[in-house]
């Protein structure tokens, strides 16, 4: 019970505080100015008092409504034989304090007076005001066009674009942006003040706001565009033997969906196409990586390579992934898949004659006494001609398969040869 009623008292306290506080001000900033008919008033009064005059304009509906629910708090209080204790108000130099409780019974009269000896004032004022209206007016339009006029030259100058060596200047223009763009949304508010003083349509610069959305949403794109760069830096310096394709492309699938949530506004930047086109290479030549680390690849088909590339490869112990994004692989997608398509095919080719080879070696022949002569011929038997004939249709077969045995063209005539004998 003691928490609440002492809750009370001290609310109320607290808004008659505030409600005399504000009286107060008023009062004693009206009664500090003079009008004095033929003589111009400092502009700085003249900006003091209307701050006075507004102040009071914006207050009215709120102290149409604070002094009967604090009187009803009193009656509550009072009804529940609550001792009052409010203390007293007006305790600052020159004044006579009152109790609380008076002033809750006076005040009411004391703010009508407040309005009344304010639009007295204003109508004091009314033409210094109307005098300084189109000075003001003239001043909101110039600022206007300043608004309009930043941010259609950072549009043209900003880093809506990217280009290799762009990042740390995009970064300073952005932090140049964002200074300057404080400083005008600061006089958009000064300027919005003092048309409300003056009782004018305050001036909506919508084309700052737009530029402070569009500044942190570039600031998002650029993150990205330096998440990605840092990504492919650390990759770089990776030895063939050491890339791990699998982990690169869960990585770039990770940077893909960040891109992907990036706002839709930025989607028409060419920073942002650029940025989508970046990834999406990635996302092409790692797949490749991951086919030319096929076991079937060999020097000659590297060379092949470096070929369809115009490039020069040495694939030696200092091969790294950063000389695998100078080959530029995700430009020449087909001519990598044919090298390793052959590859794998004449890796099939290679181990089906090595096995014919060495199913000749490891055969063991034997031989019999020509029937009319001392000569010793070969006996062949049952499993030696089923394979020759095998190794007789697998060469034919290899024959028949076009490009993929080239290589080994030599090699199969040579075992064609043999096997005829």
């Amino acid at each position: 019970m003691f928490c609440f009623t002492s809750y009370l008292m001290t609310s109320i306290s607290g808004s008659l505080q505030d409600v005399y506080s504000f009286m107060r001000t008023v009062d004693v900033g009206l009664d500090g100015f003079s009008a004095e008919e033929g003589v111009e008033p400092p502009k700085e009064d003249l900006m003091a008092v209307m701050t006075h005059i507004r102040d009071v304009r914006k207050k009215m509906d709120y102290m149409t409504t604070v002094f009967t629910p604090l009187r009803d708090m009193v009656m509550l209080l009072k009804t529940h034989g609550i001792p009052l204790d409010l203390g007293y108000i007006g305790n600052e130099k020159g004044v006579i304090p009152m109790s609380a409780l008076d002033f809750l019974e006076s005040a009411p009269l004391a703010w009508d007076n407040i309005v009344n000896k304010t639009f007295r004032v204003k109508e004091e004022i009314q033409p210094m005001q109307n005098k300084m209206v189109e000075s003001i007016k003239s001043e909101a339009n110039a600022f206007t066009k300043k608004v309009t006029g930043f941010v259609a030259s950072y549009r043209k100058t900003g880093p809506y674009d990217w280009s290799t060596d762009k990042v740390v200047a995009a970064y300073k223009s952005l932090d140049a942006c964002e200074v300057a763009l404080s400083e005008i949304e600061k006089e958009a508010v000064a300027f919005g003040n003092l048309q409300e003083l003056f009782e004018l349509n305050t001036s909506q610069q919508g084309g700052l706001e737009q530029q402070r959305l569009e500044l942190t949403l570039l600031k998002q794109v650029w993150d990205t565009i330096g998440l990605m760069l840092g990504l492919f830096e650390a990759w770089k310096q990776t030895l063939w033997d050491e890339i791990d394709t699998e982990y690169l492309m869960d990585e770039a699938k990770a940077l893909s969906t960040t891109i992907k949530r990036l706002p839709r506004r930025v989607r028409e930047w060419p920073v942002y196409k650029t940025l989508t086109g970046e990834a999406h290479n990635i996302s092409v030549v790692l797949p490749l990586v991951a086919e030319l680390s096929s076991p079937a690849m060999r020097a000659r088909h590297w060379s092949s390579l470096a070929a369809v590339c115009r490039r020069t490869i040495d694939k030696g112990p200092h091969f790294a992934f950063e000389d695998l994004l100078a080959l530029e692989l995700h430009n020449y997608v087909d001519g990598v898949g044919e090298i390793v398509e052959t590859a794998q095919k004449e890796e099939k080719v290679e181990r089906k004659l090595k096995a014919i080879e060495n199913s000749w070696t490891a055969m063991r022949l034997e031989f019999i006494q020509h029937r009319d002569s001392d000569v010793q011929i070969v006996a062949p038997s049952d499993e030696m001609m089923e394979i020759l004939e095998e190794n007789q249709m697998q060469l034919q077969s290899m024959v028949s398969m076009g490009r993929s045995v080239e290589f080994f063209r030599a090699q199969i005539g040579r075992a064609s040869c043999r096997e005829r004998v």
